[in-house]
């Protein structure tokens, strides 16, 4: 199953938002979401994902209008930005679209609705309903959520115990595992 958390308006506050599990599990998803948005359209190519989850609505909204689309794109450069910035990794194997992506950007406006996809319906607050999921998710997590290099979003920080939250200048917290020094 796919979705965006878009749990603010802005998408690089969204990207930043995410634990470091989901930011790499969005970074995938962004990038079918969007082929598949293209594809939909007539305008897919070779080098895109095929297409996935063509009937949920989060490809519904992406393929609507090219707002939508355009957000989701900023979304998923802010993901594999924040991605470089937390694991200094250069690359993301799904960086390999990005050109046939940028390509159809048609807008900089912002989107004037989010699709909903949270348990939480009837919360007008579209943005508030994904940081509500992303909260619950994190405290059912068997394991803790972790932050490289950044602390966990303030509206996040109740559902992690205190014990385990990682301070905000903390360089990467994993609890139970030692840090990797040195380089590969």
């Amino acid at each position: 199953m796919v979705n965006v958390f878009a749990t603010s308006p802005d998408p690089v506050e969204s990207a930043r938002a995410l634990d470091d599990r989901r930011l790499n599990k969005m970074i995938v998803e962004s990038a079918q979401i969007l082929s598949t948005s293209l594809h939909l359209n007539g305008l897919g190519t070779p080098e895109l994902y095929r297409i996935a989850y063509a009937a949920h609505p989060v490809v519904k909204w992406a393929s609507r209008d090219p707002r939508h689309y355009a957000w989701l794109f900023r979304h998923f450069t802010a993901l594999l930005d924040e991605r470089r910035f937390r694991t200094a990794k250069a690359d993301h194997g799904c960086r390999r679209v990005l050109p046939a992506l940028l390509a159809q950007v048609a807008t900089t406006q912002p989107p004037e609705t989010f699709v909903n996809c949270t348990p939480y319906k009837d919360q007008p607050d579209v943005h508030l309903a994904y940081r509500m999921t992303l909260a619950a998710k994190w405290a059912k997590d068997t394991r803790p959520p972790t932050w490289l290099k950044r602390g966990p979003p303030e509206f996040g920080r109740a559902a992690i115990a205190p014990a385990q939250a990682p301070s905000p200048h903390s360089a990467a917290v994993r609890p139970g595992r030692p840090r990797r020094t040195g380089s590969r």
